[in-house]
């Protein structure tokens, strides 16, 4: 496994992806309702796009949306479970109708549970894996219309680092990173998939930046993005080393 960093970005903007307006664009967050999914949230708000949050805290979502729209932003809040196919089908009919159309999506939602019950595996694979799935899944249909990406949120536990005491928390990562390369040829639909790996992390809002900026590169499609506290973000060969030569890019 080799790994490339990003290039430098301008100061203060970060890893390498020019600042773009979001005007007409519509982007759902999974896990919106607090943490990192609420920074993505207003990261994209802050450039222009309308915002749907989803989460399966109502209330954790309607005031993140209701703080946007306060500011200017069209945003809606929607309760659902990730877990629940129903519900995210549920959720991309409301997106659909509310704002005509998708354009990003990030897939946050993800519980980490301590110990390792079977009761735990799966709601930890059914949130972190399963809910991703279900939501890039349904996402595709919107997408298919104009284009767009998806960032997946894994872990770098998943890649083998970090604390390796949740099993299930890091088969379902890793579950994630690998359904993130097969939908690679995706791209050829004009729909982008990515992934971003992090450790801990400590700044949300940076981590934002880091995941709206993967979501824009038009040169990565099934690719990880390592997200390591305090380091620069760095683009991970992930699976068989002829895998990428297709997109070999500069970095």
């Amino acid at each position: 496994m080799s790994s490339s960093d990003f290039p430098e970005a301008e100061a203060g903007d970060g890893w390498g992806v020019s600042l773009r307006r979001l005007e007409r664009r519509v982007v759902l967050v999974t896990g919106g309702g607090s943490g990192a999914g609420a920074a993505i949230a207003r990261r994209c708000a802050s450039l222009g796009a309308s915002v749907v949050i989803a989460d399966i805290d109502y209330a954790l979502a309607g005031e993140v949306a209701g703080n946007l729209r306060a500011a200017g932003t069209a945003a809606l809040a929607h309760r659902c479970d990730v877990a629940a196919e129903d519900q995210v089908i549920a959720l991309m009919d409301r997106t659909a109708r509310e704002f005509s159309g998708l354009d990003l999506v990030f897939n946050v939602a993800g519980p980490w549970l301590s110990g390792d019950p079977l009761g735990y595996w799966s709601r930890i694979v059914g949130t972190n894996l399963l809910g991703t799935m279900h939501v890039t899944r349904h996402a595709i249909e919107l997408l298919k219309r104009r284009g767009g990406a998806i960032v997946n949120v894994a872990a770098d536990s998943g890649l083998g680092f970090g604390a390796e005491d949740r099993p299930a928390y890091c088969a379902a990562k890793a579950g994630v990173m690998r359904l993130t390369a097969a939908l690679r040829s995706l791209q050829e639909q004009k729909i982008r998939v990515n992934c971003i790996a992090p450790d801990v992390i400590s700044s949300p809002d940076d981590f934002a930046v880091a995941a709206v900026n993967l979501a824009l590169r038009e040169d990565c499609a099934g690719r990880v993005a390592l997200y390591r506290t305090g380091k620069a973000v760095q683009l991970v060969d992930y699976g068989d080393p002829g895998y990428h030569q297709a997109q070999t890019v500069p970095w």
